[in-house]
């Protein structure tokens, strides 16, 4: 049982580094998108301002799955 805690707990850690991470990605495209606005394509003029982001959709949290019950378990003697 303290095994799956820990391992629960990494995975809540993971899960938080995985969000920062797409957070910062998310600012770092904010920043490159207003950086290349100011050029131009096939002779349209660019927009000075870049597009509104769109706010970040965040993933339903995911109930736990029911634990397996180990196979084999079945064939136990009393002693």
């Amino acid at each position: 049982m303290t095994e799956m805690d820990n391992v629960t707990q990494q995975n809540a850690s993971l899960v938080e580094e995985a969000s920062s991470a797409a957070a910062s990605l998310e600012d770092q495209a904010g920043k490159l998108t207003q950086a290349v606005a100011v050029f131009r394509l096939n002779d349209t003029p660019a927009s000075l301002v870049a597009a509104a982001p769109q706010p970040a959709l965040k993933a339903p949290a995911l109930a736990p799955r029911p634990a397996l019950a180990a196979p084999g378990n079945d064939n136990w003697e009393t002693f």
